[in-house]
């Protein structure tokens, strides 16, 4: 009967095959294999390769690394821009027992094009089968010089387009006012923008045309000495811009004036208010509002190219204020402040006001669809005298544009 098996020391460097052939009496033969060397002498080396710029932003150039290096415990990578890996362990006897050192190959980005000097350090802590001291490692290193090509992308979309041409990439922007999104990819020192209307170049993405027309807009991107460019045809049309100036708080009963200030390149111009509740549309561009709430305004203009519509960016607020207000008192010696008796009538198409003394004489009236005025004068004679000073009676009936009639007496103060 024989048995054959096999030890292996790897931190000695040897294999031992073991041959036991017991047959009557017993013998045992023992041999070193030499085929398998567990700790052949180190030898260092490392291959890079520049990987292809590609649709994917890495914010530079990358650089794949690899180890090439047999029989080392540990690595250390210095990529010449000031930045290091760490020190990574490799699989012991990975090399040797077929295992995979997923350590092997590294990518780095280096943020600039240049030429750098790359530096890969190996490590052992065996001689031979021999553990050395604590801390004490063989050690080789190597260096090579590599190019890192320039790698950076101009690039920019146009916010807000009416209309994208994705076969030419012919945008169409119905504003004169164009915003541009930078989609550049990896580094760079400075990026500017030539707008295509003869303006100095600029680093904002806002740009006012003064006139439409059609524009190629260039996206200038630097990075030390090197450039990248990409530019986009836009085309600003005579476009249709709606706007609006007017008062977005007013009471009940209030008339509204909406006085338009965009272009008037326009066949057909008009507006709508919502909701309509409550809402008495006089005449053109005047509203006249019924009661309180918020509203909002819609500009709608057209012209033979363009259907645009405009909303006016803040609601219209209508409070329902006092619909009758009356002063106390007034001060008519002509300094030019307070001079006369009048009062407030919101939505009022018609108004009487009568003025009596103390004596409840009356020495004032007026009557019509115009606001009432006293000048604290009283007729004698056909003479217009001032009156003394003093408390004085009113009674003021006024009617409302929803019939109403209200009636108000209160008492009026004359100083002088």
């Amino acid at each position: 009967m024989s048995s054959t098996s096999k030890f292996s020391d790897y931190e000695l460097g040897f294999e031992v095959d073991t041959n036991i052939i017991v047959n009557e009496g017993f013998s045992a033969e023992f041999s070193i294999n030499p085929n398998m060397n567990l700790r052949p002498e180190m030898e260092i080396g490392f291959t890079h390769q520049v990987l292809t710029c590609t649709d994917t932003c890495y914010g530079g150039q990358r650089v794949a690394f690899t180890d090439t290096s047999c029989c080392h415990f540990y690595r250390l990578w210095d990529f010449g821009d000031g930045t290091t890996s760490d020190t990574l362990w490799v699989t012991q006897h990975a090399d040797l027992l077929g295992k995979v050192d997923t350590f092997k190959t590294i990518t780095h980005t280096y943020p600039r094009p240049g030429r750098y000097k790359v530096t890969l350090q190996i490590l052992n802590p065996y001689d031979y089968g021999e553990h050395l001291p604590p801390g004490v490692f063989l050690k080789d290193t190597l260096e090579q010089w590599i190019e890192v090509p320039f790698c950076s992308k101009a690039e920019f979309t146009v916010l807000h387009t009416d209309s994208v041409d994705w076969h030419t990439g012919l945008v169409e922007v119905c504003n004169k006012t164009l915003t541009l999104q930078d989609r550049h990819c990896g580094g760079y020192d400075e990026i500017l923008y030539d707008y295509g209307d003869g303006s100095p170049l600029t680093a904002d993405t806002v740009h006012v045309y003064a006139s439409p027309g059609v524009y190629f807009i260039t996206q200038i991107l630097r990075l030390d000495t090197f450039y990248s460019t990409f530019t986009r045809q836009i085309i600003i049309p005579d476009c249709i811009y709606p706007d609006a100036i007017l008062n977005d708080t007013l009471c009940v009963f209030d008339t509204l004036k909406i006085t338009y200030t965009g272009t008037t390149n326009y066949d057909t111009l008009y507006y709508t208010l919502e909701p309509m509740q409550g809402i008495k549309n006089i005449q053109g561009n005047h509203v006249f509002f019924t009661q309180d709430g918020q509203y909002r305004l819609w500009l709608h203009a057209s012209n033979s190219t363009y259907d645009t519509t405009w909303i006016y960016p803040n609601p219209i607020t209508v409070l329902d204020c006092d619909e009758l207000w009356i002063p106390n008192a007034f001060t008519p010696n002509k300094d030019g402040i307070n001079d006369v008796f009048s009062y407030v009538c919101r939505g009022c198409v018609w108004n009487r006001l009568d003025i009596f003394n103390r004596d409840t004489q009356p020495i004032f009236s007026c009557e019509g669809s115009e606001l009432c005025i006293w000048n604290g004068r009283v007729m004698r004679n056909g003479i217009a005298e001032p009156v003394k000073e003093g408390v004085y009676v009113y009674r003021l009936k006024v009617r409302k544009m929803d019939g109403r009639e209200v009636e108000r007496i209160g008492t009026i103060t004359v100083i002088r």
